[in-house]
């Protein structure tokens, strides 16, 4: 009877394709969630810059807005003389604006005063169909929901 230490080549790979069977079901159980992530981090995150460019516009006293494309959206800086885009943004893959209302041309504009010349609304969706909605009003107020 001979003593037997450690595994046999058959036993490592039934566990090895155990915990690959188990990674795939959890990859396949969490695409839904990513993709509510995704959308949810897009939505907050063109919040904080629609915010930003409002105080920009309060502290150098000159109108500063955002442009929004199909999936990306611009920070711009108007001057007396000229326009200047400070950063281009992508959307997340996947996710898209459906809806931009209210603005002119795409665009909402911070005034000094970090009011906005036009409320309106700027709906996000994902591939899914899920949407995040984020309302301006007239005060510069940005809400998500």
């Amino acid at each position: 009877m001979r003593n037997q230490l450690g595994f046999a080549l058959v036993e490592l790979l039934v566990a090895l394709s155990i915990v690959i069977a188990m990674s795939v079901m959890v990859l396949a159980l969490s695409y839904p969630w990513l993709l509510s992530f995704k959308l949810n981090s897009a939505a907050r995150g063109l919040a904080v810059d629609l915010r930003y460019v409002q105080q920009k516009a309060v502290a150098e006293q000159i109108d500063y807005g955002v442009y929004f494309g199909v999936d990306f959206y611009q920070l711009k800086r108007f001057g007396s003389t000229s326009t200047t885009v400070l950063l281009s943004k992508p959307l997340p893959r996947d996710v898209r604006f459906s809806q931009v209302s209210g603005f002119n041309a795409n665009e909402v504009i911070f005034n000094v005063y970090g009011a906005v010349e036009e409320a309106g609304n700027i709906i996000l969706t994902n591939s899914r169909n899920e949407t995040k909605a984020l309302n301006i009003r007239p005060s510069g107020f940005v809400k998500v929901y």
